[in-house]
């Protein structure tokens, strides 16, 4: 009996319920890999391991293990280098360098296709930094392998780099570590694979919208690395009111998209009227009427489905420049009217343009111009394989 091929994926953020559908884990399973993914956030990030709450991820074909000392993650990688092929789902920087390193040492397969998202980028600088305060706090050592120690040392370059997109390529290249061998594999995004793969919401909602909720007031993003404090009850408050004049407006039930990394237990977020779902946001906005959204990077599943789209912006949020520009970005981006305060609905009609969707879509979703796609997990298979 041949032994199935090992795809090992490491991840510094934590892998959670969900992920198996955000990284159509299953298309890979069927195609005949055995799936091992080897969480090194608590080796690397620990704080944000321990910030995130929610169930890490568990299916009876992904294979899961935190990662917690440096000498697990030496043999891991040099017990599987025979007949296995690395997946790490981060770029090459300071903290994880140790995984390059071991890499070079025992000569490991790997290939990129952590990318495979939409770069957040208008008018081609990138919609989020670390907040200036933490930069401070950097180890120097730590911002010279960034910035020059990454190019000079010679750890082994990736057999292959995905791109989601055009736009993505030239900054991606310059956050992986790749060679004049590396190949360059022209794909689209997981959210557009997922979103082809969806099927439509339920009809027990009825008419609905849906809101794409990002946990902002407890995201440990938010609150790790860009320091920001955002009152949880003003914040909910204020999307609730906007979300029932919708309701009430257009006769729509509520339904929310839960962020994948939220853990609502022992938070009142949203009101017992509104359903709230985890996974299923490519479903849901096939079948809503209207999507409600801040800057989420699920918006992309509104371009493909054509639906009407309204940017939210609320004052506790607005304050924040980053949030303010990039949720104007996406309005602009896609012709969508952007929502305040609930007077803002009074005149508001749901239109589609059209145009701007399938612009959007193509500019940040996928490589090429015919969104009528295969699974991605088949040009990425057939390299590994032919190697």
């Amino acid at each position: 009996m041949t032994m199935k091929r090992k795809i090992v994926f490491l991840f510094v953020t934590p892998a959670v319920d969900g992920d198996e559908k955000k990284y159509s884990l299953k298309m890979l399973s069927d195609l005949g890999f055995q799936i091992l993914i080897y969480d090194v956030t608590p080796l690397f990030a620990p704080d944000v391991d321990s910030a995130i709450t929610k169930n890490r991820i568990h299916t009876d074909y992904v294979q899961y293990r935190k990662i917690k000392q440096k000498n697990e993650l030496r043999d891991i990688i040099r017990d599987n280098r025979n007949d296995s092929f690395f997946l790490p789902m981060f770029d090459d920087y300071y903290l994880v360098r140790d995984v390059y390193k071991y890499f070079s040492k025992y000569n490991v397969r790997y290939g990129y296709v952590n990318n495979l998202v939409y770069e957040l980028e208008f008018n081609g600088k990138k919609a989020f930094k670390i907040a200036k305060k933490n930069l401070k706090l950097e180890k120097i050592s730590s911002v010279l392998y960034n910035r020059l120690l990454r190019k000079v040392v010679q750890y082994k370059p990736a057999e292959f780099i995905a791109f989601g997109s055009e736009l993505s390529k030239e900054s991606v290249r310059s956050r992986c570590r790749i060679g004049k061998n590396t190949k360059e594999l022209d794909l689209h995004t997981f959210d557009c694979q997922r979103f082809l793969d969806s099927l439509v919401g339920s009809a027990d909602y009825g008419d609905y919208c849906v809101f794409l909720d990002q946990y902002i007031p407890y995201h440990p993003d938010n609150i790790k690395d860009r320091g920001l404090s955002i009152d949880p009850q003003t914040y909910y408050e204020e999307m609730c009111c906007i979300l029932d004049t919708v309701a009430d407006k257009f006769c729509m039930s509520v339904v929310v998209a839960a962020h994948p990394r939220a853990d609502y237990t022992g938070k009142r977020v949203f009101p017992d009227n509104y359903m709230i779902e985890t996974g299923k946001t490519g479903e849901l906005i096939k079948g809503a009427k209207l999507v409600l959204a801040h800057f989420s990077t699920a918006i992309g599943f509104v371009a493909l489905a054509d639906v009407p789209l309204c940017i939210v912006l609320p004052k506790s949020i607005s304050r924040i420049s980053e949030f303010r520009h990039s949720s104007k970005e996406f309005a602009n981006l896609l012709g969508a009217k952007l929502i305040t305060e609930p007077s803002d609905l009074e005149n508001i009609n749901l239109k589609v343009d059209k145009g701007k969707y399938k612009s959007f879509a193509e500019k940040y979703m996928t490589c090429s111009s015919d969104l009528n796609l295969n699974n991605l997990w088949d040009p990425i298979s057939r390299y590994i394989e032919q190697q």
